[in-house]
């Protein structure tokens, strides 16, 4: 009887034993999926270069160039024509192909934090930039939070809408020159 006893007693004790244990370690739960807030980079670049951000971009290079040729600066005014031409090419690539818009993101950077929280993701990126995909990793529209802060009109939201039904130019096979005034 008494080694009975023992032997209940001694399966208790390595049933509490483990039950204790198993409350140390650490959580077996599945981990939690990635998401990744994707956007589309020309919608973002349409609705900065009608914004009033680039607007004060612009005027200024405008102004800069108008009071060079005041002081008849022809370098000067060839070198900021050069730089507007350039401004402009770049946001063709960005607007109707999938060109980088690092440059477009810095005036709202701040703000890409509130964005990604509020859109419940961890990671913010170009649709245009995803190679891969691993199973289990959610993907999130956020093309319509990273607009918003540029404050597109009705006007450039139609158009945006108009070019996200529409596939990206080529950046390597499209005549980019064929634009040029």
């Amino acid at each position: 009887m008494l080694a009975r006893s023992v032997s209940s007693l001694s399966i208790a004790l390595v049933l509490a034993a483990a039950a204790v244990g198993s409350c140390l370690l650490p959580s077996m739960d599945a981990p939690r999926a990635v998401k990744v807030g994707v956007y589309d980079s020309r919608a973002v670049a349409v609705a900065f270069a009608h914004s009033a951000q680039n607007r004060a971009v612009l005027e200024d290079l405008m102004r800069r160039r108008d009071e060079a040729k005041k002081s008849n600066a022809t370098a000067e005014v060839g070198a900021l024509e050069a730089r507007g031409a350039a401004l402009q090419e770049r946001l063709h690539r960005q607007g109707f192909s999938t060109a980088s818009i690092a440059d477009i993101l810095k005036p709202i950077e701040a703000q890409l934090p509130a964005i990604a929280q509020a859109a419940g993701v961890d990671v913010l990126m170009s649709k245009w930039d995803v190679a891969y995909r691993a199973e289990g990793v959610e993907f999130v529209d956020v093309t319509s939070a990273m607009i918003a802060p540029f404050a597109p009109t009705d006007q450039v939201r139609t158009m945006i809408d108009s070019l996200l039904e529409q596939e990206p130019l080529s950046l390597y096979e499209h005549d980019w020159d064929a634009h040029r005034h």
